[in-house]
């Protein structure tokens, strides 16, 4: 569709008004993605996210106009993208439009994103032809009560390996829609900084296991070199009982705190010679 100068004016407008009243803006991938899946993850975002498709031109220019304007970010839009608005964090965002995805059935040609399996058991799928098809994707099979029964589970497509025909035709047999599609946030701009998707796609539970091992690797760090905290002061003062500890009964210093100790030592010592006087 040709816009004239007037409407693309007015898609600017609108644009950058959308950018002015949001925390951030994402630029989505869209290679690939049907328009269907486009409408249905677009949906599932309604309360989070609003997503905008344009020209590459007029979605610079909105950026450019806006109070969010940025070069380095208007570089990253490329090929067929889109523009994604929101008041949640960047992390959160991503997270969202990882999960929002939608089952699709696989084609010839197409690099596998995931393992493909074919389950062990019984097919509503009568014998005839189809057996064929079945040998021709590597699986073994029996007629069970009329129908194709699959004999033992089988891999048909590693990770990373191409879709053949025969391996499609089996799946849409048995309507099988190995591959999850959606929409990937590429990059994020908020407050000047922008994040790649490399940085947004981390896990809650491995930054936790990440602060959680920096906390402990701070506290021995400031138990070994004798520096005072709030966490690691218990600690300091159970270590420096234990020391002063040991130095009372090595030394036979008969204080209060450490007498049980020294006098269990003494004991042991007895014992030790007088297991040594019986042997002569």
């Amino acid at each position: 569709m040709v816009m004239s100068k007037k409407q693309k004016q007015e898609k600017v407008q609108e644009l950058k008004k959308l950018i002015d009243s949001h925390k951030i803006i994402g630029v989505l991938n869209l290679e690939k993605i049907p328009g269907s899946v486009q409408l249905k993850v677009k949906n599932s975002l309604k309360d989070m996210a609003t997503v905008r498709m344009s020209r590459k031109t007029i979605l610079e220019k909105a950026i450019m106009s806006s109070n969010k304007a940025d070069e380095k970010f208007c570089k990253k839009i490329t090929g067929s993208a889109a523009l994604i608005v929101s008041n949640e964090n960047p992390f959160k965002l991503f997270k969202a439009l990882k999960t929002s995805t939608v089952k699709s059935g696989a084609k010839s040609g197409q690099i596998s994103p995931v393992d493909i399996r074919v389950p062990k058991g019984p097919t509503p799928i009568p014998p005839g032809p189809a057996i064929s098809t079945f040998q021709k994707a590597g699986l073994k099979t029996k007629v069970e009560a009329g129908k194709i029964s699959v004999i033992d589970e089988k891999v048909v497509v590693k990770q990373g390996d191409v879709i053949s025909g025969d391996v499609v035709s089996v799946l849409n047999l048995l309507k099988i829609e190995p591959i999850e599609i959606g929409m990937t946030l590429d990059y994020a701009l908020e407050d000047k900084l922008i994040y790649a998707k490399d940085v947004l796609d981390i896990s809650l539970e491995s930054v936790l296991a990440d602060v959680g091992n920096a906390v402990r690797q701070s506290i021995n760090l400031s138990v070994e070199i004798n520096y005072p905290t709030k966490l690691s002061i218990e600690i300091m003062i159970q270590k420096a009982y234990r020391e002063a500890k040991g130095l009372a009964v090595e030394a036979n210093i008969t204080e209060k705190e450490f007498i049980g100790d020294v006098l269990a030592k003494a004991v042991r010592q007895a014992k030790a010679v007088e297991s040594l006087t019986e042997e002569v």
